[in-house]
């Protein structure tokens, strides 16, 4: 249930309270998106295009300003407004990244507008209008108070340093930056504070937090050509800060009783900072006490290098995850174990082995996204004929009958030997032993968090170029580098990206591997696959599921053609832009610099 729905079955059985300052500031942004969205539909009905161009900016712009809490209150109306479009239960699978309202408008009126399209743009505009006058009606019964502003301010400014710097949202690049400043100057607007009632500690703050927003947004302003907009500038010196001094002002206020678990941990401030991701985010009720993790991870790690796990008794997971290959094996695709067995299998095909280093920050396994935790994985490892041959069931006996790990189980679970050895407790260690295998304090790390001389100009330029010009931030999310989506870590989509069954820039074909598709059996998703991190990417050479590319330039090249499609694969369904970016040599450089500066193995071993 949403928070507008909760709030509205408490507004039910009492009066609502008065409207605080935020909600006054909230109502008064819905009322100009309505407005904005008004003068858009009137603009599109009279078929003139640079009206209509002008207005889309306009009502975008108004949206992006009540975006922060409208993505606190309700999450779902900002999914449709800019995510994918609503879809029935009963509806075929959609496409990867259909494009919720919003982007289909601007679609449909850049660069000219399409008479064909018009009765399918103005219902598109009306469903935007509708939805705003929605929510305009439900919120005026919300009393929003000053930690929600707070945590939806935290998690705007991490939309804007993340995806709103990457164009995620907008197909104009060159808007997608001053829809950014919107979102900031939203963020600043709502920061109200009782007025004549606040300490001269809460005042300071409040200032502070409102010159850091001010700021960012202004940078932003002044900058808003999209491709050379230096993207380490402004997180390091603006998006960062601004958050800081958010959080500051936080510090003054009510401590907060939130205790929802979080990828992002709740008491840290930026997304950018040392700590801000919890390895047991998605570990659920797994989750254990930081001294029981340790002897639980301990336990995991020996679990891991166990060749005992495997049928034959001949490998272990170690043996395809090497610790001094990243945990990879430095192979196109893993080694099939042996000896074969006769007779077709049903497992998926054989893949390159992906590294398990920040594996813990991911919402789900497997380049085909089959399972949704680490646990789950285990069990399907053990199981796959050519990985392990075995099965957690196998394994759990072949461990209970060691007195040694009987006594580790014990130890490291609390309960007495003879019951401690059991399937779950298996598959809970050694998931916990990945998830420990974390690295986050590469040098772009450390000179984003301040170290200027950490990395070097050419790693800064390649940033910018890796969040614009070459699109690679609209996939791999900064900073985590991977599909999960910020602000909120829940979700991952795949995409299609056209990886060819050879090395070639044109005439290429198709590598025969479906992905998702061979998974869900749904047309639409063929050959999509999960968004790995491309932290540490430096290591793990091969790239791709089928280990096609020896190096990092050849990927770059890959990207830089426009992926399967721009090297001529036939690919309806291609979720990656497909037409060439124009990378000069340097910048090709730049972008390998920069990833070659997400490396981080040294706390591992």
């Amino acid at each position: 249930m949403s928070r507008i729905a909760l709030g509205l079955a408490a507004a039910a059985l009492i009066a609502p309270p008065p409207p605080t300052p935020a909600t006054q500031v909230f109502q008064k942004q819905l009322d100009a998106l309505i407005a904005a969205v008004d003068s858009l539909s009137a603009a599109v009905q009279s078929g003139r295009t640079t009206a209509a161009q002008r207005a889309f900016r306009s009502a975008r712009t108004a949206y992006k300003r009540s975006e922060g809490l409208l993505a606190f209150y309700a999450p779902d109306a900002v999914v449709r407004l800019q995510g994918p479009l609503e879809q029935s239960d009963d509806a075929p699978p959609r496409a990867f990244n259909s494009p919720g309202a919003f982007p289909a408008v601007e679609a449909a009126i850049f660069p000219k507008i399409s008479a064909a399209d018009r009765s399918r743009t103005l219902g598109l505009i009306r469903s935007i209008h509708e939805r705003a006058v929605v929510l305009k009606s439900v919120t005026g019964s919300l009393a929003i108070d000053e930690s929600d502003v707070y945590d939806a301010g935290r998690a705007e400014i991490a939309r804007v340093s993340t995806l709103d710097i990457a164009g995620f949202d907008s197909d104009r690049e060159d808007d997608a930056l001053l829809d950014a400043a919107a979102a900031l100057d939203g963020v600043r607007e709502t920061l109200i504070g009782p007025e004549g009632m606040e300490t001269l500690p809460a005042v300071t703050a409040r200032q502070r937090a409102d010159s850091a927003l001010r700021e960012a947004a202004a940078y932003l302003r002044h900058h808003p050509t999209f491709e050379q907009m230096d993207r380490f500038a402004f997180v390091s010196r603006y998006s960062v800060p601004a958050s800081h001094a958010l959080a500051a002002l936080r510090a003054t206020q009510p401590a907060s009783q939130e205790t929802r678990p979080a990828l992002w941990r709740h008491e840290v401030s930026s997304v950018y900072d040392s700590g801000s991701f919890d390895p047991q985010g998605y570990a659920g009720r797994y989750a254990l006490t930081p001294t029981a993790r340790r002897a639980v991870v301990d336990l995991g790690k020996r679990l891991f290098f166990d060749a005992r796990l495997s049928g034959p008794g001949t490998r272990s997971c170690g043996g395809c995850h090497l610790p001094n290959k990243a945990f990879t094996d430095g192979l196109p695709k893993r080694t099939p174990l042996q000896p074969p067995l006769p007779g077709p299998s049903t497992d998926p095909p054989a893949r390159h082995t992906p590294s398990l280093l920040n594996a813990a920050f991911q919402p789900a396994a497997f380049d085909d996204e089959r399972v949704k935790n680490l646990e789950a994985q285990v069990v399907a490892v053990l199981a796959n004929r050519d990985e392990m041959r075995s099965s957690v069931d196998t394994a759990t006996r072949r461990v209970a009958a060691d007195e040694g790990y009987r006594s580790a189980f014990s130890a490291a679970f609390g309960v007495p030997p003879e019951r401690a050895v059991t399937s779950l407790a298996l598959r809970v260690a050694i998931a916990a032993y990945v998830r420990s295998l974390t690295a986050l304090n590469s040098p772009f790390d450390r000179a984003i968090r301040g170290d200027s001389t950490a990395i070097s100009a050419s790693a800064r330029r390649g940033f910018t170029v890796f969040m614009g010009k070459a699109r690679c931030g609209t996939c791999h999310f900064a900073p985590l580098f991977n599909g999960t989506q910020p602000p909120t870590y829940r979700s991952s989509d795949p995409e299609i990206i056209g990886v060819p069954s050879q090395v070639v820039l044109e005439n290429g074909t198709i590598d025969p591997d479906s992905g998702v598709g061979g998974i869900d059996r749904a047309a639409i998703h063929n050959f999509a696959f999960k968004v790995p991190t491309v932290r540490n990417s430096a290591l793990t050479a091969p790239y791709m599921h089928n280990g096609i590319y020896k190096t990092l330039d050849d990927v770059v090249d890959f990207y830089d053609a426009g992926g399967g499609v721009g090297i001529g694969i036939h690919l309806e369904h291609q979720t990656l832009f497909d037409q060439p970016l124009h990378l000069t040599s340097d910048e090709k450089k730049d972008v390998v610099e920069f990833l070659r500066a997400l490396t981080d193995t040294v706390t591992l071993y």
